[in-house]
């Protein structure tokens, strides 16, 4: 489906054509489950029109985030030259090679608010449409250039993934012991950073916009999710609590379940010793393991009520079902797949 391009701030959602395949400024792509919002409800980023230039190995985290807030975002797909397969969700396809498709997001660059460029470091500049020349046709323009590594360096072209991220990124901490068990949790631990890394590039851009807001300029950005993930490591190490081990961490259950503990008080740790029965001299970590494998989950829930930072392992499944969730009403029940989908938030009082 094509949405009319309208002058800018005005509300995209106000026109709407389906039409034949076109390059001209007035069609302005938008994938068939994009869901247009309605001017009846307002959201923080409704106006905001935002262009996505993807690859579909990259996804499209910081775009997907903004359009769950408001913002409008038509997504143009160059696949790589490896023969992945692009679904309709990916975007129009679109070839950088030819001047007809240049054209297309040049024209369109110069009407949105937010370029998302994911592809390639330097991809851009490559094809002719360097993003200085694109600021200066359109000077409100806030570019948006996301990689793995940067625009330039060594790594400026490569494509990384949570792995390769977080390994540069010097946050992963905990890899003492080469064995099997610590490199697949290591695994999980990447995809959390290299996440924590995603959404630190929408924070960037909603810096941009907050600040265009005073200056009336755009500006690029130049995203390494690598260096996200340094910074925020940084910080959380500056900032962070300091946890014993034994009481920050995971444990098996009996029957096989886990739950997680995280109890920062002396008095509430002391307490959860005493109730799991757990020596505290010696090896504390390996005695609470050898406890928590004497009991059920549901037991251990039950004996640990009192101490708040007790809590069993949730996962798509089950999530949606923990009565904190319920009560806030935190996820819908996806039929389809019968998992449960988290809600976009935070939420915004009054709407």
């Amino acid at each position: 489906m094509f949405v009319r391009l309208l002058a800018r701030r005005a509300p995209i959602s106000a026109s709407i054509s389906i039409r034949p395949k076109s390059t001209s400024i007035d069609d302005f792509f938008v994938g068939s489950k994009v869901r247009l919002r309605t001017e009846t409800r307002k959201y923080p980023l409704t106006g905001i029109r935002v262009a996505l230039l993807n690859r579909p190995s990259i996804g499209e985290f910081t775009a997907r985030v903004l359009e769950d807030f408001g913002a409008d975002v038509a997504k143009f797909c160059e696949p790589p030259d490896d023969g992945f397969k692009v679904k309709e969700s990916h975007g129009r396809v679109i070839d950088l090679t030819t001047t007809e498709d240049v054209n297309l997001i040049r024209n369109i660059s110069g009407n949105v608010d937010i370029l998302i460029d994911y592809l390639h470091g330097g991809r851009l500049e490559k094809v002719g449409l360097d993003p200085e020349v694109l600021l200066k046709a359109n000077s409100q323009l806030i570019i948006a250039r996301i990689t793995a590594y940067g625009q330039n360096g060594p790594l400026g072209h490569a494509t990384g993934g949570d792995a390769t991220i977080a390994a540069l990124s010097g946050a992963i901490h905990e890899l003492d012991h080469n064995n099997d068990h610590v490199l697949k949790a290591a695994k999980f631990e990447a995809r959390a950073l290299t996440m924590a890394g995603r959404a630190n590039c929408v924070s960037s851009v909603l810096l941009a916009l907050y600040e265009r807001e005073s200056s009336g300029r755009g500006q690029i950005i130049d995203m390494s999710v690598t260096e996200n993930v340094s910074y925020l490591d940084k910080v959380t190490y500056e900032t962070g609590l300091d946890i014993p081990k034994a009481f920050n961490r995971f444990y098996v259950t009996s029957d096989k379940k886990f739950i997680a503990v995280s109890i920062l008080g002396k008095g509430q740790q002391d307490k959860f010793l005493q109730i799991t029965g757990s020596d505290p001299n010696g090896d504390l970590e390996a005695n609470i393991v050898g406890r928590m494998t004497q009991k059920s989950l549901a037991e251990w829930l039950d004996l640990l009520k009192g101490i708040s930072s007790v809590v069993e392992v949730l996962d798509h499944k089950t999530v949606g079902t923990h009565k904190q969730h319920r009560e806030r009403e935190a996820f819908n029940y996806d039929d389809s797949t019968n998992l449960w989908v988290a809600k976009a938030t935070p939420r915004f009082t009054p709407q």
